[in-house]
């Protein structure tokens, strides 16, 4: 966990110089949409991680890490379907760098909280 926190802030510290350097700029709402972005995707691959781990093993759990990918992948395959324009809830989240964040913070503990929760009970079954 904190190489994945170290390597999303070094990412958010390196890639402004980079873009700058390119001749492109970066807004901060566009930095904080990056980051927010980093910390969703760190937590969404972990929280499939942990239980698979729990349930199967350091080697075998391995398995788990690619839910996510794919995950994300259809993901993005529906979001290009869907017109950002027609879901106003979507579009005010989206636009507003506090809703965002607020709204990516609360999914976050979400996940982790029901990771947690299915963790336990994988480990409870395996003691009885």
């Amino acid at each position: 966990m904190i190489m994945g926190i170290t390597a999303l802030i070094f990412s958010l510290a390196v890639h402004p110089v980079i873009l700058t350097i390119l001749g492109e700029s970066i807004s901060v709402f566009e930095h904080i949409f990056a980051a927010v972005i980093g910390i969703f995707l760190f937590a969404l691959y972990t929280v499939f991680q942990l239980p698979g781990y729990y349930k199967l093993g350091s080697i075998k759990g391995r398995g788990f890490m690619y839910i996510p990918v794919a995950g994300f992948l259809i993901t993005l395959l529906f979001l290009t379907k869907v017109p950002v324009g027609e879901s106003r809830l979507l579009f005010t989240v989206i636009h507003s760098p506090v809703l965002l964040m607020l709204s990516t913070v609360i999914l976050v503990i979400a996940m982790y909280a029901v990771s947690i929760r299915v963790s336990i009970q994988i480990l409870k079954n395996k003691e009885v």
